[in-house]
């Protein structure tokens, strides 16, 4: 082997580039896209179990600000029950809602509202 296969970095960067692009892809699935094409997102709703259940949780805090309301939804129960998490996104524009199944184990949710944005939710 020559001693040019140990000093090259490359394979370790790029080893490194796919981990965390890995990542990035697994915390963009747990949450509602800002926009799904020329829609913007408008509201959104976290539940317990398949939305089909209806079993819609309601935030367990609520902080309003003069621009912004967060809401939050402490979830790690719902694992421990040995349940999952979903959000429903709703988007300006669309009657049909779409349903994220939240990947792995995450301890909360958020949504935050902004004036004059799209809102933000998801889920770590």
């Amino acid at each position: 082997m020559s001693a040019f296969a140990f000093s090259n970095p490359l394979p370790t960067l790029l080893a490194a580039a796919l981990m965390l692009a890995s990542l990035n892809c697994a915390a963009a699935a747990n949450r509602c896209a800002p926009h799904r094409g020329s829609a913007s997102l408008v509201s959104g709703s976290v539940f317990d179990g398949p939305p089909q259940e209806s079993v819609e949780l309601m935030p367990d805090d609520l902080r309003p600000s003069a621009s912004a309301l967060d809401s939050t939804w402490d979830v790690a129960a719902i694992y421990a029950a040995g349940r999952k998490v979903y959000l429903v996104c709703r988007y300006s524009g669309s009657r049909r809602p779409v349903t994220v199944k939240i990947k792995g184990k995450v301890k909360r949710c958020a949504l935050r509202t902004h004036a004059g944005r799209p809102p933000e939710l998801g889920c770590r």
